[in-house]
């Protein structure tokens, strides 16, 4: 089985430059209505970057709720299997109570890796 299946894609312009850091991180909307990388551990995360695009270029997301497979950052050592959320970069950390989560880890990995999560249903962990 692969580690990307992502289903649909949703496209808004990039809130900053992400031609060399941004793909395979979380993103969120932000007021202006552009996906921007998750820079704090309670962002509501809208999906993963799937593209590398320039400020106010297409980003092209992978969005939570699709149940595709994305390719994602990782923050530190993960399993598979374990709920995970976004950390101040981006990259999935494991779950928190508070944090709003983004999915299944599918694979995991080490820090800077890159692994995959399942994109399910954003929910809250009590």
């Amino acid at each position: 089985m692969s580690d990307q299946n992502l289903g649909k894609t949703v496209s808004l312009p990039a809130a900053a430059d992400y031609s060399s850091a941004g793909k395979y991180c979380y993103v969120k909307v932000n007021a202006s209505r552009k996906f921007e990388v998750c820079s704090s551990t309670i962002d509501i995360i809208a999906g993963v970057l799937q593209n590398s695009p320039v400020t106010d270029k297409p980003a092209s997301v992978a969005p939570l709720g699709s149940g595709g497979i994305s390719k994602i950052y990782l923050s530190g050592t993960l399993a598979a299997g374990i709920l995970v959320t976004t950390d101040a970069s981006g990259h999935a950390s494991a779950d928190a109570t508070g944090n709003y989560n983004g999915g299944i880890l599918f694979q995991g990995g080490d820090a800077d890796e890159l692994g995959s999560v399942i994109l399910i249903n954003q929910t809250v962990k009590a």
